[in-house]
């Protein structure tokens, strides 16, 4: 383990890649819930992120998930430093001024503040406990996104519902339902992925890494979210995966009748036509 004394600041821009990189960051390989690289781009020091001079500004969107100050435990990190990380993580990412929550945990003597897109770790290493950050944040991620579609989805399941049990759905209609059962059923897999790896966090090392993950998930009660995630993800599911079956059992069975019209036209041209020759 490296000595405290020896430790420095420092400060790194988080970023998720679904790919291979040629980014000259460091990487962290996430398996689960899908496989997808964690970079951390260092910058030169802290002051980068709590003055916010070379930073992109706030009122365009970031192309980082994550901002992360590491500050050595102890007096191997000045003391207005570490005061002005804690003013930092609490600062609202809108610039208004405003306050945002901040979770905290310890462990070990050392400590992790986390608040929406910031975290500050303060310890005598880094590594174990960015690897556990950037398993949770890219969880979180990911379920902050499904949520959002989720309610998205619906006013728009509530109108589909009424349009299809009260009028008479097309062909435009029975493909839509058919891409959002889909859809939903990706999410219903996605989230049973992603509890595995709530209820197998053995299989994240090393231990320090699992820690931090554990505590970030339950102090953001990351599984009642899921759960919720999952029943709303069902219901959804549960009504386009009818609306297409419906509408495809309607459109073969109309496609059935017409077959069976034809057949029968082509019997009475038959039998017609052997009238026509028996009396002329």
């Amino acid at each position: 383990m490296v000595a405290v004394a020896s430790l420095k600041p420092r400060a790194w821009l988080l970023t998720f890649r679904s790919g291979s990189s040629k980014n000259e960051g460091e990487e962290i390989r996430l398996d689960l819930p899908e496989p997808v690289l964690a970079l951390f781009e260092e910058l030169p020091n802290p002051d980068c992120l709590l003055d916010g001079g070379t930073l992109p500004s706030v009122t365009t969107p970031p192309s980082h998930d994550c901002e992360i100050i590491f500050l050595p435990a102890g007096s191997a990190t000045p003391f207005p430093l570490q005061k002005a990380a804690e003013g930092w993580i609490a600062e609202d990412p809108s610039g208004t001024g405003a306050r945002q929550s901040v979770i905290e945990i310890s462990f070990q003597g050392a400590r992790v503040l986390r608040a929406v897109g910031k975290i500050v770790i303060v310890g005598d290493q880094d590594w174990p406990v960015r690897k556990g950050i950037a398993q949770f944040e890219w969880i979180c991620k990911q379920l902050c996104r499904l949520e959002e579609c989720i309610v998205n989805q619906w006013e728009t399941s509530g109108e589909d519902a009424t349009f299809f049990y009260l009028s008479r759905a097309g062909r435009s209609f029975q493909q839509r339902a058919g891409v959002t059962a889909a859809q939903t059923s990706a999410a219903k897999y996605w989230l049973i992925r992603a509890e595995t790896l709530l209820d197998r966090s053995d299989l994240i090392a090393p231990p320090i890494a699992r820690r931090v993950f554990l505590e970030l998930c339950l102090r953001t009660e990351i599984a009642a979210r899921m759960k919720a995630a999952e029943r709303a993800v069902d219901a959804i599911h549960l009504l386009y995966e009818q609306a297409f079956m419906r509408l495809s059992e309607k459109r073969e069975a109309g496609r059935s009748l017409l077959i069976e019209i034809f057949i029968l036209l082509a019997i009475l041209a038959e039998v017609a036509l052997y009238v026509w020759e028996l009396w002329f």
